[in-house]
């Protein structure tokens, strides 16, 4: 088919964009195109991410929104060491994999439309993530490290866009605060009743 004939045929191939097709599934040998910067998987029938995809170190952006993804394998990120922008959009993600916090360079992350019933905690040790969308989940609320009760929200002192709109929160609290540089915050379809003083 076309994958394979790219896999085999395209080791200098730097974007691929296959959205919105009926792809189930995703030849093992794609992860041998090294030298892909930009792949787009999104709005098609997906239901894993494929095991060659951790070969694809210079990767730069990767895009599997819009399928029915349920399990993000162990240690499947830890080395696309290159990723800035990761969109997670519209699958059925619970769980983030437990390597997930080596995406040190991760700008990026969309997780949307997802079952997540809280931020997974990997995401607060990505310290230059600028972009977090977590829209459309079923989080209750931000929380705060268990032994210092600092909000975790704050560790991510770059962050710029924060859009939890669509979920349960009943409060935001003022650690929102601690994002000295958040330019857009989106919090509306919640069960908000309280705005925090800062």
């Amino acid at each position: 088919g076309l994958m394979e004939l790219v896999a085999e045929n395209c080791t200098e191939l730097e974007s691929l964009d296959l959205s919105h097709n009926l792809i189930e599934t995703v030849p093992e040998e794609l992860g041998n195109c090294g030298s892909l910067k930009r792949l787009i998987l999104s709005h098609n029938r997906l239901k894993k991410i494929f095991e060659g995809c951790a070969r694809l170190n210079n990767l730069i952006e990767l895009d599997i929104s819009g399928n029915q993804i349920e399990k993000v394998p162990d240690k499947m990120f830890e080395t696309l060491e290159e990723l800035r922008v990761l969109n997670l959009n519209d699958n059925s993600l619970k769980t983030l994999g437990g390597e997930f916090q080596t995406l040190t360079k991760l700008n990026e992350l969309m997780i949307s439309g997802n079952y997540f019933e809280e931020i997974p905690w990997q995401i607060y040790k990505l310290n230059l993530l600028r972009k977090l969308h977590a829209a459309r989940n079923e989080i209750s609320h931000l929380p705060r490290n268990k032994f210092t009760g600092a909000p975790e929200i704050g560790k991510l002192e770059r962050l710029e866009d924060l859009d939890i709109s669509n979920n349960q929160c009943s409060e935001i609290g003022n650690e929102i605060g601690e994002c000295k540089h958040l330019r857009r915050l989106v919090v509306s379809s919640n069960r908000i009743v309280v705005l925090p003083k800062s």
